[in-house]
């Protein structure tokens, strides 16, 4: 990851500037199913391995996680703004050729794979009139730390992988709990966050000339109910560059009207990391 934004959102901005029509969002969807189910297939076939000793094989199991795509663009998000992210996503597929990555189209994903896991390893004892299946309450606990960790650390992977992030700070992410701290009930956006903060940075191969002069000094640097939790995410949001709606839009504009991008801006997303450049 090179960049990351914290791109804030209220209920007041209308997401319908983006352009974005009912059939592109359908696509994107149908798309994701697609990826689900495709994961779900490799898992139901791959998740007994067949030396026979019944062992779960964690590696391919993350290896089948996640789409073979590469990704220049990843959005974390609340899973209450699942369609605020899609329309992100498509927008800047149609506007900069940008390809980006939703965190939730996984999020799904842990719930499917840890039922297969339990009805396959965890289950203690079966109704069949009422078809009401018992699992063991230790071993279940043991499988979703599993999965979780899975989850987590391919999730840890994607965001390494891609160049940028953005963060939908919104009010179902974020809640201020004064003007000093920031607080989010999710786990992973914690985790997401917190990987943003601890994970190298990496400048693009097309702009190392200009960070080794600009920053040379880091350029090589290693880098039903539920209980309610929160975090402080505080000191992460600071790490990240802040954006509105309005300097979305204001990237696009200007973008489109770059006549010789040869010789101006490289690509989208250098032309974002000038005009909006921050901690990262």
């Amino acid at each position: 990851m090179y960049k990351g934004f914290n791109l804030t959102l209220t209920r007041t901005d209308k997401m319908d500037f983006m352009d974005v029509s009912s059939q592109n969002l359908e696509l994107y969807s149908s798309g994701i199913h697609k990826l689900r189910s495709n994961l779900l297939d490799r898992v139901s076939s791959n998740i007994d391995l067949t030396d026979g000793t019944g062992i779960i094989d964690v590696t391919k199991l993350k290896n089948n996680w996640f789409p073979e795509n590469n990704y220049d663009v990843f959005i974390s998000h609340s899973h209450n703004d699942v369609l605020i992210a899609k329309r992100i996503a498509c927008w800047l597929k149609t506007e900069f050729d940008i390809d980006a990555f939703i965190d939730s189209t996984v999020w799904g994903y842990s719930n499917d794979l840890l039922k297969k896991i339990d009805d396959d390893y965890c289950v203690l004892s079966k109704n069949k009139k009422t078809g009401m299946i018992t699992y063991d309450y230790d071993k279940r606990n043991y499988s979703t730390s599993q999965v979780n960790l899975i989850l987590s650390s391919a999730l840890h992977d994607m965001i390494d992988s891609c160049e940028c992030i953005i963060f939908l700070n919104t009010e179902n992410s974020i809640s201020i709990v004064n003007t000093i701290k920031n607080k989010t009930n999710s786990p992973w956006i914690y985790d997401e966050l917190q990987t943003t903060r601890l994970i190298s940075k990496k400048v693009p191969k097309r702009l190392l000339t200009e960070a080794e002069f600009r920053h040379s000094d880091y350029i090589n640097k290693s880098y039903n109910k539920l209980p309610s939790f929160q975090h402080d995410v505080t000191q992460e949001l600071t790490k990240l560059s802040e954006i509105t709606g309005n300097d979305l839009m204001s990237w696009e504009r200007k973008w489109h009207s770059i006549q010789d991008k040869d010789k101006g801006e490289r690509t989208p997303l250098d032309l974002l990391y000038r005009l909006y450049n921050g901690s990262h």
